[in-house]
């Protein structure tokens, strides 16, 4: 699922096949899978089976994993030119240092701001979490719809693209949560996807929102006469 992370524990041993007593645990998403323990990607990927089979070349699997860092990286520079290069109108909604500053403040103020919105969702794509901020845009849509026939059709489409099991852009939510938005659609009100929202919110205030404030795209914002 894009977006999520886990826990992985690993027999106690290295890259140098030396063991311990104590397992190994790395998290493993998107955003980190390339710095766990300061090890490389092939190496860790080789512990996790090295009970089947030997780790095989550690030179060849060291230089993948390099290659492999130089790629994401050349990625993330590419974002940020490709953001920096977009259309006039993105260009002319940019903020003043100063505003940029206040979104520091809370998630709520960056999602308020149409360039700060753009580019949260632009650095959420970067790390491959992009469907919670769509799903959360798509709720607040459809709480300002009127027609009771809109609100079946779009809760609907809400829900076979974000809520069900295997949906094209499946969001992170508890069994608990999704019970309850289950039962929701089966007579949508405008509220139906209000706990699902809650619950997606706050997995971005609390993961991808630290983020993007240390990241390269919002140091720019906040320094005067920053250039991205």
């Amino acid at each position: 699922m894009a977006g999520q992370c886990t826990w992985l524990a690993i027999p106690g041993s290295d890259c140098g096949g030396r063991t311990g007593k104590q397992p190994i645990r790395f998290r493993a998403g998107p955003a980190v899978i390339f710095e766990a323990l300061g090890m490389p990607l092939l190496c860790l990927l080789s512990l996790g089976s090295s009970v089947e089979s030997s780790l095989g070349s550690d030179c060849d699997s060291s230089h993948h994993a390099r290659s492999t860092q130089k790629h994401y990286r050349r990625n993330k520079r590419n974002f940020l030119r490709l953001w920096s290069s977009g259309c006039p109108e993105t260009q002319s909604l940019r903020p003043t240092p100063g505003e940029a500053q206040e979104w520091a403040e809370s998630l709520e103020k960056l999602l308020l701001h149409p360039y700060g919105q753009r580019a949260f969702r632009a650095f959420l794509e970067s790390e491959f979490s992009e469907e919670n901020l769509d799903f959360w845009m798509a709720c607040e849509d459809y709480r300002k719809l009127r027609s009771c026939d809109k609100l079946q059709d779009n809760a609907r489409k809400i829900y076979d693209q974000y809520v069900t099991i295997q949906a094209p852009k499946e969001i992170n939510l508890d069994s608990q949560t999704r019970d309850v938005t289950n039962r929701n659609i089966l007579l949508p009100t405008r509220s139906c996807f209000e706990q699902a929202q809650r619950r997606i919110f706050g997995l971005m205030e609390k993961d991808s929102y630290p983020r993007f404030l240390r990241s390269p795209l919002y140091q720019a914002l906040v320094q005067p006469n920053g250039a991205m």
